[in-house]
């Protein structure tokens, strides 16, 4: 077995939460390797639709019985810290810019018997300190809309952008990523971390983050999280109608549907998500879904363009939260890569797993499952 160099750490995954990780632990000096299995192209970072939401991509009630009322203001106040430190980054001196943008969040339900639990939601989000609005005739924003409740500070940004970014800073820090690396298993025996490739390679580290979907490498972790399959059609067109490009969109049914657009010019339907794997046959059938509810829903005509569809599996914490933090007992840390709670959160739990590391921010701990 080929023995690697010693790291202070070893980041396993190359997503927004793993390069985040790589990112702020090598701003403070730490030596860092990222493995990743695939290339940047390959992960759900490069593929998900970049929505910046405050939903933690769980039942906010969990979350308040948890917490508390007091305690889920402050989960919603962190999308706010985490999509200012998403900026400083995109605008910091000699940066490759990426756009980040602020825009209306927009839950609405085309039945008319769905008004009762969109005002809930509304309600909710006020106790929760979001700046919304209740409207109860949606017909205003799209023909098929009964009701709709507007978050005024939702956004999008350019997730692409951010991984090309986040790797050349991390390169310019002197951190190597290395893709095209399958991780086979990890050891923590000794006190260290050692990550054993499928090729036989061992890289050595004092602590090691797993921000990857690939569960079998934490069983320690692994009845914490839950698996969910969701699938996305991609239409093309140029001068698309204005709440599209605008606008993040989410309606209310089961299973929901998610609308955005990608430079103006692309737009994104996804949703049908289901928690068991696909046969390829199947998946035809979700897309097919897809288009169907494209069509007679939101009314998209032949001007459109379906240019691409896929699927991909997020992993949400059963706990209500993503899970950053520790696994007791070890040197390995867990970087939100279970949570499915986009772009924000992941970003921000590489910040946050680096200040913890110099006692700082520690407000933030009691919300994750910090145990080193």
């Amino acid at each position: 077995m080929k023995k690697n160099a010693r790291y202070d750490f070893i980041v396993v995954g190359a997503g927004i939460a793993g390069l985040s990780a790589a990112y702020h632990l090598g701003k403070d000096g730490y030596r860092v390797i990222v493995l990743e299995r695939s290339d940047w192209r390959g992960g759900a970072s490069y593929q998900s639709t970049a929505e910046m939401n405050h939903d933690p991509d769980a039942d906010w009630a969990k979350v308040i019985s948890r917490f508390g009322i007091k305690g889920a203001k402050e989960v919603w106040k962190l999308s706010d810290f985490a999509y200012k430190l998403l900026t400083d980054f995109a605008h910091r001196p000699r940066a490759v810019h990426f756009e980040t943008r602020r825009l209306p969040g927009h839950f609405f339900s085309y039945r008319k018997k769905d008004s009762a639990a969109i005002r809930r939601k509304y309600e909710l989000y006020k106790k929760l300190g979001a700046h919304v609005s209740f409207t109860e005739k949606g017909d205003a924003f799209h023909e098929s809309f009964q009701h709709v409740l507007t978050i005024l500070d939702e956004g999008q940004t350019n997730n692409q952008a951010i991984l090309k970014t986040l790797r050349a800073a991390i390169r310019k820090q002197g951190g190597i990523i290395r893709d095209h690396t399958s991780i086979r298993r990890i050891s923590t025996a000794h006190g260290r971390a050692e990550a054993i490739t499928a090729k036989g390679e061992l890289f050595a580290a004092h602590r090691i983050i797993v921000a990857t979907g690939n569960a079998q490498l934490l069983p320690g972790i692994k009845h914490k999280i839950g698996s969910v399959r969701t699938f996305v059609v991609s239409y093309k067109k140029h001068g698309m109608r204005k709440l599209f490009r605008s606008s993040v969109l989410s309606d209310n049914d089961n299973p929901y549907h998610y609308i955005r657009s990608f430079s103006g010019v692309r737009l994104w339907v996804g949703g049908v998500d289901d928690k068991r794997t696909f046969k390829a046959s199947v998946e035809k059938k979700r897309y097919k879904l897809l288009d169907t509810y494209a069509h007679d829903v939101l009314h998209i005509d032949r001007t459109y363009k379906r240019d691409g569809a896929w699927s991909g599996t997020f992993f949400p914490s059963k706990r209500g939260l993503p899970y950053i933090g520790g696994i007791a007992g070890t040197p390995i840390i867990v970087s939100a890569g279970f949570g499915g709670s986009g772009i924000l959160t992941s970003f921000v739990s590489g910040y946050l797993i680096a200040s913890w590391l110099k006692k700082k921010e520690l407000n933030y701990r009691r919300l994750f499952d910090v145990r080193w």
